[in-house]
């Protein structure tokens, strides 16, 4: 039986000096097993907490970082990811997103939340320090021409992800991904980044990465066009008209060299380029006769990434069909 497939595939042909290389955009499913959620919210995560007066005299003694600053740069960044989380699932629209606010109220009521499931999180194990080493400039006799310091700012903690079901309050999936770095060193500690300006970057790829795992997500691939030995002309040509962006024509000219010649190079390229097109079957089809014929090991490999495609695009449909 044949299948259909979403049309999901957005192609953006590319050019390469040495290789001729199609590239396209594919529509991934959910990775993580949600137990059929169509609603969702995002309460907001928490910040990193420090206990007591002595803890925060002491970090600003031996760390010469300041605990209050920390806190505001913490709340900055846990108020980041939940920005960034919400924003990502009303894009989406997978999803029916219910107000934060709606579901914190219910919450404190100890009421059920309006909602499958929610999101929330905190950042855990939060470390700041400053570190300053000390100098000495010498002139070319090798007499000191000055002392001074440089500082260097490093900063590490733990995001914490958590999905809660709403009507049980059980964690149905929990996450974590470490966040450290280092700053470059200054003679000024006044000019070392903030806390949220080094990590913002690293956070913002925390949340690409967790939101793949709760709704469908685009992924970049790229095909590599393979030469012939015999290089026959026509696949010169085709390959050219693949570089250009006229995948139509090179796979009809691919098909023919194949077809007439029995080059399984050109059958290959022709492949890929249904796979490229989304048209798997056909691509499954054609790759398991060149696979049969060449008996190479990048004609396997390429039937496997089809056959993955295939069940990766029915798991889509399925998910979408909820």
């Amino acid at each position: 039986m044949k299948r259909k497939f979403l049309s999901i595939l957005i192609p953006a042909f590319l050019l390469s000096a040495c290789s001729t290389t199609i590239s396209t955009r594919v529509k991934r499913p959910v990775q993580l097993d949600l137990e059929g959620a169509r609603s969702i919210a995002v309460v907001p995560f928490q910040e990193a907490k420090r206990d007591g007066a002595l803890v925060s005299i002491l970090s600003i003694l031996l760390t010469g970082s300041d605990p209050d600053k920390e806190k505001s740069e913490t709340k900055k960044i846990a108020d980041y990811v939940t920005d960034q989380l919400n924003s990502a699932i009303a894009e989406e629209a997978y999803f029916d997103l219910i107000s934060s606010h709606v579901v914190e109220k219910k919450l404190r009521d100890n009421e059920k939340a309006p909602c499958d499931i929610y999101i929330t999180g905190h950042i855990q194990g939060f470390e700041c320090k400053v570190d300053r080493e000390s100098h000495i400039q010498r002139n070319k006799k090798g007499d000191i021409e000055r002392r001074y310091y440089t500082y260097s700012k490093h900063v590490d903690f733990t995001l914490v992800y958590e999905i809660i079901d709403s009507e049980t309050g059980r964690v149905i999936q929990h996450h974590t991904d470490n966040i450290s770095q280092t700053s470059s060193e200054s003679e000024y500690e006044y000019a070392l980044p903030s806390v949220y300006d080094m990590t913002t970057g690293q956070v913002s790829g925390s949340i690409r990465g967790f939101i793949k795992k709760i709704q469908p997500y685009y992924e970049n691939i790229s095909y590599t066009l393979l030469k012939d030995k015999e290089k026959n002309p026509d696949m010169k040509t085709a390959l050219k008209l693949a570089k250009n962006g006229s995948l139509d024509s090179a796979q009809r000219i691919f098909l023919d060299i194949y077809e007439t010649e029995s080059i399984w190079e050109a059958g290959y390229n022709a492949a890929l380029i249904y796979q490229a097109k989304a048209e798997y079957d056909k691509a499954e089809q054609l790759m398991e006769g060149v696979a049969d014929k060449s008996r190479n090991e990048k004609a396997y490999a390429a039937l496997s990434s089809i056959k993955a495609d295939i069940r990766s695009q029915e798991k889509l449909k399925e998910q979408l069909a909820e």
